[in-house]
């Protein structure tokens, strides 16, 4: 019985527990900080913000999406450049620390 127990709380905290992206690395450290702090720190960063919480990195070609929660960055996911009113196609270079998984998110970028 304590092993079943154990078994299910396991699956319980597996399926509990958020699946996170990994955000653009110059800009992961802004998770957790207040947005109005955070958005000014975007800006200096070379980002844009679009809409939807939506940011357009064009030096970069990286367009990323942000969570806000109780007024704090709570994730930055990088998401498609036609999310950012970009065309489909990438930009020369990829983003230098795209992870393999995420190519899909950024058509016609290869590593």
């Amino acid at each position: 019985m304590r092993t079943a127990l154990t078994y299910a709380a396991v699956a319980f905290a597996t399926l509990a527990t958020p699946a996170f992206a990994n955000p653009p690395k110059d800009v992961a450290d802004l998770i957790g900080a207040p947005a109005a702090g955070a958005e000014t720190e975007m800006s200096n960063r070379g980002y844009e913000k679009m809409k939807n919480n939506t940011w357009w990195n064009p030096e970069m070609g990286v367009c990323v999406h942000v969570d806000v929660l109780e007024g704090d960055f709570t994730s930055v996911t990088m998401i498609a450049r036609t999310a950012c009113g970009q065309s489909g196609e990438a930009a020369a270079t990829c983003p230098p620390d795209l992870p393999e998984a995420d190519l899909a998110k950024q058509p016609g970028c290869r590593l």
